[in-house]
């Protein structure tokens, strides 16, 4: 992968969190999120830090990675900052479920580069 230090570490934050969202939910159910403040919480701001660091994702690094998905990680941020009086917790659960592994997936094959910043 050839990006600027600035972008692998857009990337690396973007991995990070994904798998931070990963630990926060492993072994817990749907319905036990769904009654966990603290967890959902948890989840949300990773789910903030990601969609931020996807928005500074220049054309030319995402085209690199063609199966990271950009759009949805932008989406779930603004969701979660304009519509935080009503967030949708069935959305967030689904959206990990689906997404989170295929934020993986997609970047941990340039996971050394990311970590060097290059």
């Amino acid at each position: 992968m050839n990006v600027s230090p600035e972008q692998a570490g857009y990337l690396w934050d973007i991995l990070v969190h994904a798998r931070d969202i990963q630990s926060h939910l492993s072994g817990i159910s749907k319905a036990e999120y769904l009654q966990d403040r603290k967890t959902q919480q948890a989840v949300e701001r990773c789910f903030e830090i990601m969609g931020e660091a996807a928005g500074q994702l220049l054309p030319e690094t995402v085209n690199q990675i063609p199966n990271l998905p950009v759009r949805p990680m932008r989406e779930m941020r603004n969701f979660l900052i304009h519509v935080y009086f009503s967030i949708d917790l069935e959305r967030v659960w689904n959206t990990c479920q689906k997404n989170i592994p295929e934020v993986i997936a997609a970047l941990e094959p340039h996971e050394q580069s990311l970590q060097q910043g290059t």
